[in-house]
């Protein structure tokens, strides 16, 4: 039952951590203009704008780079800042998160700027998928609830 409680917070954790995120505005590129829109608003194949210091508001394709890193800790555990380069089409990684060209809702800009497109938002994100794993899994009767209910 502990293993459970511990489970159920951390899945609030993320899941209170996205709508955090909901409240965030993000530099977008429309219809030639460069405006500031809330990050819920964001829709796929919307150009973004990143700059240090800045929450990345959904899971972006990048294509622009500048000395640009991202701290993945919150989503891979790693503790050192990722650089991204921009560059696709790197072979040799094995995991979405070893990308150079990818960063991803919930992670933040340590340094550098950057462009890139929006391929998924919220609940279709990278973070998001993790999040809707973590609420949704089902509780199984382990042995010792078992025989405490004999």
């Amino acid at each position: 039952s502990c293993f459970s409680l511990y489970q159920n917070e951390k899945a609030e954790g993320i899941m209170e951590s996205l709508l955090n995120y909901a409240d965030a505005k993000t530099n977008v590129t429309r219809e030639g203009e460069v405006k500031s829109i809330s990050a819920v608003d964001l829709v796929v194949g919307d150009v973004v704008l990143i700059n240090t210091g800045d929450k990345i508001p959904a899971d972006l394709r990048i294509f622009e780079a500048t000395n640009f890193t991202v701290d993945n800790s919150g989503l891979t555990g790693e503790s050192e800042p990722v650089k991204i380069t921009g560059v696709c089409g790197q072979s040799g990684f094995e995991r979405p998160t070893e990308a150079k060209n990818v960063v991803f809702l919930s992670t933040n800009c340590i340094s550098g700027t950057a462009k890139g497109i929006v391929i998924r938002t919220g609940k279709n994100s990278y973070m998001g998928q993790i999040a809707e794993l973590a609420t949704s899994s089902h509780e199984e009767e382990i042995q010792l609830m078992k025989e405490l209910d004999r």
